[in-house]
């Protein structure tokens, strides 16, 4: 039993220690949650959503203990709408999405958007009581570095409905009518109610209407009843009535879509006619109105009524209504005498049918309201439209409308058989008759019902006095039927004042200090409607900030404007005036505002301000208006401090820190005063403070060795509490407290002060310190003087208390240094540089190279050039006509010393002098050659530096040397020989002797030829010649045999063999003395400026050694081949049969003559070609052919002609208009050398492909474009089916002169489209696709089909490589100009910047030369990155640290127990590189603090804090070439607790970028926070706990171990008992 105990015992604590185990673990990492409403499927990302006050939707996300969260909030099945908001969680808004920022841990993001309900007539029934789904989605990454997608969603609703009660309800009635009126041929009492149903203000959807409506009965006799229903947002109305009972219901029912009607404006309208016999007495009787409104949400509203009947006589059974379809009329047009037409409506309301009377509407003639007097406004008819449908049911099929005009004369007459359009309307053309007022009578009608007539009027022209004062157009309408007079009303259109507004833009935000700026300025002239003025002879003037100090006008130019043009412009001072002349008549069409004057400017800036905003600023006059705009624009100075000094009486100033600037003083002169002035700019958005300024003045110093003296201390401007010491030390420092710097205030003698120190305690923003001093600089100056002056800044950023230096640019005083040269000696060998102590061999030719260098001030004249022969050397120079010498090429001369002379060498210039030796054949190993040179000019002697070499035994000498005459230039594509002479010098044979050539890339080797069986100098050139051009001279061995020559015949030893190049060839072995010869015959490929010179170098190789030849050094002339082509077409375009003649011209501008030379031109196929002549005489082998190419060898300076005679080929595939190009090239070894200009024409499509011209209609159905009256033919205005054509070139302006240059490239697979600018829509093809033409390879495009009328081309083309050139470039001839400017376009409903051309006319005509010219876009872009350089952690146990190479990601682990109290130091590394093209400064950086990271001022000198995050400005001053990076530092710290472990992310970000052409970043916005662009980035920590497991597993195993041992001791014991038992 104690056994069973035993074990039962053991086996529990076996598993509570196990157990205990498990939950050590799982503690350690455990963190408890609380439940939260807020939760998404992460703990540490919570999410809210509400609707706040029922405006506003209240959206938090809090992001809790780690890591961080990026992701969007978007709305689903919402009946409200986002309003935009800029908020510091909020990237964008679009639609019903939010994109969020980064939110990092410990951030509570709350946001707040007002929201306004979704508003649509036609309304889904299915959004009134919807709840709205507000889902949160994105990523949240935490230390594991894992992106875990966070989703969750709130619901939320918006009340649509509110406090909507009985009085909410719409429920009027009115008697229109009481009166005896016959009625199908008997008087009855008429008795008509107008009655109002429905929601007052319609703040929510109705549901259904049900009326009850008691009328009176009059003897127990009912009234007859007669019904009209006017619906608004009901979709369908029952009616039934007993007589004395009228019950009404309505009902809104939904359709397919469940949709239902919303209308925010009008109710439903019912007219009750109640008929009684004559004699009838109703007065005093009511009518009692019941009505229920149930709503959408099915709440039901009752509402009762009543209104009594009274004896007055009404009547309105036939009821008129007279409205425009404009409420208001601007007076542009009515200025401008233009004819402005415009719609209304007369509506006749029948609301009792078979009155057996007429109906007459009289409308009067249109009035101006002038001080509540009317004045005849000239306003006449222009057309009727009356709709068919309407006239047969209200007059019956025999019914009959009469139109008279105002003297009572007929105009049309309407009835059954009127013709009606598309539309089944009946339109009325007045045509020339156009009455001022109209009559319209028509036979009784037959039912209830309404009868329009919708009129076209125009207002004509009349005295400007007269609108100036018009309040109003009135026209009056007079109803009638029978004799009676029913009814008046009046149509009303309010005239608006018309205005004149100019308004300004630049294309730029910034002016820089440093450069010249290209700025264009934009006056845009709205016009595009008659909401403006047109203009008449307007004047502008352009006033640029007071900042600019020079103006330099490119061009000014008026695009889209055919009726102004520029009179004259001029410039006075800073203002730039612009008159125009000329009388707008007609406004522009809908997808221009108007017509722009631009100018394009080089603008300069002060360099001495700092930075600021401006403005430019315009006056403008129209006729007898004027009126200002202006634009901001802001001042930038490329620096924090700006550092001035000049002098005024030698006209230098320097601005910045720029390289020492030098002023050359006079020689031999009188004394004279100069007054040097310094200015420190403060170009900060805040003050500087503790500024020193510490200079040097120019006096007589170790530097200065001019005895300039100081007149007079400094004299401060605008200085408060600065001071200004003096001191005679020139190594003094800007330490006041050290003695040994000798700081006065006084200044105490002014012939000894050397230094001066400034001390400003302040320069706020924008402000300076200017000083100025007086020098005297004394007389009879000679060379070689010079002195110093200048100053440096030390200052602290009053904001970020960071200290900064910047130093003026020094001024250099000097005299000049004099008539001065210097000599440089250097060795070369196979046309390398040798250096020092250098191995040559026996036999080598060295060529020494004197440079004579002018660094003085004057030029030298008779510089006589010395140079020494070394002692194991000998003087050589080429042989007279060495040409033709055999293997020799060096004559030995005996002189031991060289010399030249240089008759003038001027200032600056470098003169080379060279000359050769040999190395001897007898010089031992070892042997030194040492040499220098030296020049004399006048009694001065200059000596080289000294250059020594060491010989080394050498028993091969290689010489080359140029066979063809050297008195002959050498021309590319031409041919030169050269030989290369291999020697044996030694007195052994040399086995398997090996050649290498250095082949100039520029030369091919067309043959190779190896002479062998010679003794060195034995055998001429003309020996070898003549064996070469032998009659069976072959490509293989040839061996010349006793037999064929005579003994004395030189020519019966040599033996020559053709060889097959190769870099490295064996010439085999060479007996003591034997020569052998490779002859290479050399073709000249085309050079370049780089290339164009040959150095021709053989080496020999010798087993381990080499040997290398002397140098041949020629220039190669680039052939000059003047090509051109030209056609006899006028016109860009031909048709098929049209005869087209080439001619072109080619001229050898070489200085020799051409042999081998080839024109090529492969005519298009398009054409046949008929002749080919030259100079007049035809090669009739090239008649039909369409390759040409014809041998043309050139004199010096000949010109010869050829001609082409082409015709053109009918295709019947040719249903486009087809672009052709033709060029010719001259080629010389199979290598272009010229090529001429394209030549480009169209061929039209063919006639029978064409489809007709349409011709523009002038349709009255159409109002003009600001009206919109009638446009069903709009869209045929859209259609590309005419006949005429748009072509032009797309070509890249590599020198961006806005001229087509014949060596710049054409463009391909550029898109073009056409805007029609009376719709502003793009023009489509007739299947309804855009119409696009794309420039083919030769850069040309053509759009096809085009109608007559007004458009506007737009190019789209690659904005990430190219921008656009030079607008109509000045002088430029329009077949070669760019007539393309980015402009803002309406095009449909949205405006677009796009590159389009001005307007363009096609009248009956095709259009050509509207060319594109595009340049290289200049990329300005910096980048940021983030790092984490270094981690420290501090505990109570120490200080570790632990670096990190430019990790994104670091991790570092904290020791648990000591966690809270723990330390953690975060240093960042912020790297900003310039991976753009255009240098810049990065003037501001922010780091976007992290909530749980604290900043501490003491460890981060450089960062301040402000407003929301860290901000550093040290790189302000440092100039970020391309591909250059600058770095910085931050360090933030983080207190820790076992809660606040885990993934911290800080993000930075470039606040502020700059560059001197003020362009803009090309891909990131600075300062807005969006991910993705490269100026942000950032950088993860993860501070994580150790794990601890081997504590806990040794605790666990401790236990395991404890509980064995025991359990083992008991049953040792409990078995020893056993025993004793």
């Amino acid at each position: 039993m104690k056994n069973k105990i035993l074990k039962i015992v053991t086996v529990m604590l076996l598993l509570m220690a196990l157990t205990m185990t498990n939950f050590i673990y799982v503690g350690a990492g455990l963190i408890s949650y609380a439940a939260s409403s807020k939760q998404t499927n992460h703990q540490n990302v919570e999410f809210d959503a509400k609707i706040k006050d029922n405006n506003k939707l209240s959206i938090q996300v809090d992001v809790k203990n780690e890591g961080y969260f990026n992701g969007t909030i978007t709305l689903a099945d919402s009946n409200f709408k986002l309003k935009q908001l800029e908020n510091t969680y909020i990237q964008k808004i679009e639609d019903n999405t939010i994109t969020l920022n980064q939110i990092n841990a410990g951030t509570s993001a709350l946001i707040e958007i007002e929201i306004e309900p979704v508003e649509e007539e036609q309304y889904n029934a299915g959004l009134l009581d919807v709840q709205t789904k507000v889902s949160l989605n994105g990523i949240y990454r935490d230390r594991k570095q894992k992106d875990i997608k966070i989703e969750a969603t709130r619901e939320v609703k918006l009340d649509l409905i509110q406090n909507i009660s009985k009085e909410n309800i719409e429920n009027s009635m009115e008697v229109i009518t009481n009166k005896i009126l016959k009625i199908s041929g008997e008087e009855k009492r008429v008795i008509q109610l107008s009655i109002n149903m429905g929601l007052k203000e319609n703040n929510y959807p109705i549901k259904a209407i049900d009326s009850k409506i008691i009328v009176p009965s009059i003897g127990n006799k009912n009234p007859e009843v007669v019904k009209k229903v006017n619906l608004n947002n009901m979709t369908d109305y029952n009616f039934k009535t007993d007589g004395s009972q009228i019950d009404l219901g309505f009902t809104n029912n939904p359709n397919g879509e469940n949709k239902i009607l919303w209308k925010k404006q009008g109710n439903e309208n019912i007219v009750l006619t109640l008929i009684y016999d004559k004699d009838v007495q109703l007065e005093n009787n009511e009518i009692n109105l019941d009505e229920k409104v149930t709503l959408y949400n099915n709440n039901e509203l009752k509402i009762t009524n009543k209104i009594k009947i009274n004896n007055e006589e009404k009547d309105k059974l036939i009821d008129v209504i007279s409205q425009n379809t404009e409420n208001s009329i601007y007076k542009g047009k009515l200025y401008s005498s233009i004819d402005r037409k415009y719609e209304t409506k007369t509506k006749i309301a029948i609301n009792v049918a078979n009155i057996e009377e007429y109906i007459s509407i009289k409308e009067d003639s249109t009035k101006y309201i002038v001080n509540n007097e009317p004045i005849d406004a000239n306003v006449v008819y222009e057309k009727t439209t009356i709709n068919k449908e309407e006239f047969d049911k209200v007059l019956g099929k025999n019914g009959k409308i009469i139109i008279y005009n105002q003297n009572g004369e007929l105009l049309a007459t309407v009835d059954k058989n009127s013709e009606v359009d598309s539309n089944n309307d009946i339109i009325i053309d007045y045509q020339d008759k156009q009455p001022s007022a109209i009559e319209i009578k028509t036979t009784n009608p037959i039912a209830e019902g309404d009868l329009e007539f919708t009129h076209v009027k125009t207002i004509k022209a009349n005295k400007k006095e007269i609108i100036k004062e018009a309040q109003e157009l009135v026209t009056n309408v007079d109803c009638e039927y029978g004799t009676n007079v029913v009814n008046k009303t009046q149509s009303k259109i309010k005239l608006e004042e018309s205005k004149t507004e100019v308004n300004l833009k630049v294309n730029k935000d910034t002016l820089s200090t440093v450069v010249e700026n290209n700025v264009e300025i934009r006056a845009i002239l709205k016009g595009e409607n008659e909401k403006y003025n047109l203009y008449k002879n307007p004047s502008f003037a352009f006033e640029l900030p007071q900042e600019v100090e020079n103006i330099n006008i490119n061009s000014i130019d008026l695009i889209y404007e055919t009726e102004l043009k520029v009179k004259n412009y001029k410039t006075n001072g800073r203002i730039i005036t612009v008159e125009l002349e000329g009388e707008q008549t007609k406004y522009k069409d809908t997808s221009v505002e108007g017509a722009i004057i631009v100018l394009n400017l080089n603008i300069n800036v002060n360099k001495k301000v700092s930075t600021r905003d401006t403005k430019i600023r315009m006056a403008y006059k129209n006729d007898d208006i004027t009126g200002t705009n202006e634009t901001s624009i802001k001042i930038v100075a490329p620096k924090d401090v700006t550092a001035i000094q000049s002098i005024k009486e030698l006209g230098v100033e320097t601005v910045g820190q720029e390289d020492s600037k030098k002023v050359n003083l006079q020689r031999g002169t009188d004394s004279k005063k100069a007054q040097s002035e310094i200015e420190v700019i403060n170009n900060n958005e805040n003050a500087i403070e503790n500024v020193t300024v510490m200079g040097t003045f120019p006096t007589k110093s170790k530097e200065n060795n001019i005895d300039i003296t100081l007149t007079n201390g400094i004299n401060l401007v605008e200085a408060n509490g600065s001071k200004i010491y003096y001191t005679e030390n020139e190594s003094a420092t800007e330490d006041l407290k050290n003695s040994q710097n000798q700081w006065k205030e006084e200044l105490q003698d002014a012939s000894k002060v050397k230094k001066y120190l400034i001390t400003v305690p302040k320069i706020d923003a924008g402000s300076s310190v200017k000083g100025t001093y007086e020098t005297q600089i004394p007389e009879q100056l000679e060379y070689n003087q010079v002195a110093k002056q200048g100053y440096s800044v030390k200052y602290t950023n009053e904001l970020s208390k960071s200290e900064g230096e910047i130093k003026a640019t020094t001024i250099e005083l000097e005299t000049g240094v004099g008539p001065k040269a210097e000599t440089r000696l250097v060795a070369t060998m196979g046309g390398k540089e040798l250096e020092e102590n250098a191995t040559v061999k026996n036999g080598e030719v060295i060529r020494y190279k004197i440079e004579v260098s002018n660094v003085g001030s004057e030029e030298l004249k008779n510089v006589v050039v010395q140079g020494n022969v070394p002692e194991g050397t000998t003087l050589v120079e080429p042989q007279e006509n060495y040409e033709y010498t055999g293997t020799s090429y060096y004559k030995e001369l005996s002189n031991r010393t060289y010399q030249d002379n240089i008759e003038v060498l001027k200032v600056g210039e470098v003169i080379t002098k060279e000359y050769e030796v040999r190395v001897n054949n007898n010089v031992s190993s070892g042997t030194k050659l040492s040499n220098t040179t030296k020049i004399v000019y006048g009694d001065v002697t200059k000596t080289s530096n000294s250059k020594e070499l060491t010989t080394k035994k050498g028993d091969i000498r290689v010489t080359v040397k140029r066979v063809t005459d050297r008195n002959v230039d050498l021309y590319e594509a031409g041919t030169v020989q050269y030989f290369a002479i291999i020697e044996n010098i030694s007195n052994q044979k040399q086995d398997n002797v090996k050649v290498k050539t250095d082949l100039p890339e520029t030369l091919n080797v067309e043959r190779l030829t190896l002479f062998t069986g010679m003794e060195a100098e034995e055998v001429s050139s003309d020996d070898l010649h003549r064996i070469e051009s032998s009659n069976d001279f072959q490509e293989e061995t040839r061996k010349i045999t006793e037999n064929e020559l005579t003994n004395d015949s030189i020519e019966n030893k040599i033996q020559s063999k053709i060889l097959d190049y190769k870099e490295e060839l064996s010439v085999g072995a060479l007996e003591a003395g034997e020569a052998k010869v490779l002859s290479y015959d050399m073709s000249i490929n085309k050079v370049n400026d780089e290339n164009k010179q040959i150095n021709f170098i053989v080496r020999a190789i010798n087993g381990k050694e080499e040997y290398t030849s002397n140098s041949i050094t020629d220039n190669v002339k680039q052939v000059q081949v003047e090509l051109n082509m030209t056609s006899n077409t006028s016109s860009k375009y031909l048709k098929a049969g049209d005869n087209v003649e080439y001619t072109i011209t080619v001229k050898n501008n070489s200085q020799e003559n051409i042999e081998g030379l080839n024109i090529k031109d492969v005519v298009p196929s398009s054409l046949s070609v008929n002749k080919v002549s030259v100079n007049g005489e035809e090669h009739q082998e090239l008649k039909g052919r369409n390759n040409i190419e014809i041998p043309c060898n050139m004199q010096k300076d000949e010109q010869k002609t050829i001609t082409m005679e082409t015709a053109v080929n009918y295709s019947q595939a040719r249903i486009k208009a087809e672009p052709i190009t033709n060029v010719a090239n001259a080629e010389l070894l199979s290598k272009k050398v010229a090529t001429t200009q394209e030549v480009n024409h169209i061929i039209e499509a063919n006639e029978s492909a064409n489809n007709e011209e349409n011709t523009d209609n002038d349709n009255n159905d159409n109002i003009d474009e600001d009206n919109n009256i009638d446009n069903n033919n709009k869209n045929d205005n859209d259609i590309a089916k005419g006949t005429k054509m748009i072509t032009g070139i797309a070509w890249f302006d590599e020198n961006a002169n806005g001229q087509k240059d014949d060596n710049e490239t054409t463009l391909s697979n550029i898109k073009v489209h056409l805007l029609n600018t009376k719709t502003n829509n793009l023009i489509k093809d007739e299947d309804g696709n855009t119409l696009e033409a794309t420039t083919n390879n030769n850069g040309v495009y053509v759009l096809n089909n085009i109608s007559d009328g007004e458009y506007i081309v737009i190019f789209d083309y690659d904005k990430t490589k190219y921008s656009l050139t030079k607008y109509k470039a000045e002088n430029v001839p329009e077949t070669n100009n760019s007539n393309v400017m980015s402009n803002e376009l309406q095009i449909g409903n949205e405006k677009e910047k796009v590159a389009s051309t001005d307007i363009i006319q096609v009248n009956n005509q095709n259009i050509s030369d509207i060319n594109i010219g595009l340049i290289k876009l200049q990329n300005f872009d910096l980048k940021l990155e983030k790092f984490v350089s270094k981690i420290i952690i501090q505990n109570s146990k120490g200080t570790t640290s632990k670096q990190y190479n430019d990790a994104t990601v670091a991790k570092a682990e904290l020791d648990g127990k000591k966690i809270n109290g723990t330390n953690v130091i975060i240093e960042y590394k912020i790297r900003v590189t310039n991976v753009g093209e255009i240098d810049g400064y990065a003037r501001k950086i922010v780091d976007y603090m992290p909530n749980d990271l604290k900043f501490s001022s003491e460890l981060n000198k450089d960062w301040y804090q402000s407003g929301e995050g860290l901000h550093n400005t040290s790189l302000a001053n440092e100039k970020i070439k391309a591909g250059e990076s600058r770095e910085i530092t931050l360090t933030l710290t983080k207190s820790m607790t076992e809660n606040n472990v885990g993934l911290i992310n800080n993000t930075a970000e470039i606040e502020e970028s700059y560059n001197e052409l003020g362009i803009e970043d090309s891909n990131s916005t600075p300062a807005n926070k969006v991910k993705g662009e490269n100026d942000l980035g950032s950088a993860d920590v993860i501070l994580s706990l150790k794990t601890g497991g081997i504590v806990y597993l040794s605790i666990v195993v401790a236990i395991a171990v404890i509980l064995g041992v025991t359990a083992y001791v008991i049953i040792r014991k409990k078995s020893k008992n056993g025993d004793k038992k």
